[in-house]
């Protein structure tokens, strides 16, 4: 069965962020001042671009209606990854 366009998205989204988590790994460390506000325009660097991704990502993840029969099953998880520090 194929999968949804909408599943297909989030799980490449996921794995850019783990890509670019990788590559931010094993190059100089991340600086603060590097990341500006993930909601402003379009980003100029590969932690804006992460910053941006993981916003949208946390808030369809917010969006989950925790009462719905294909969300039920990862609830712990779905409430996990609704905190920003997570």
């Amino acid at each position: 069965m194929t999968e949804s366009l909408g599943k297909r998205l989030f799980k490449t989204r996921l794995e850019l962020i783990a890509e670019l988590d990788q590559r931010q790994a094993t190059e100089s460390p991340l600086k603060a001042a590097e990341i500006r506000d993930a909601g402003l325009g379009h980003p100029e660097s590969e932690p804006e671009v992460r910053a941006q991704v993981a916003a949208l990502l946390r808030t369809e993840v917010a969006a989950m209606n925790l009462d719905n029969f294909v969300v039920r099953p990862r609830r712990k998880l779905i409430e996990k990854y609704r905190n920003s520090e997570a």
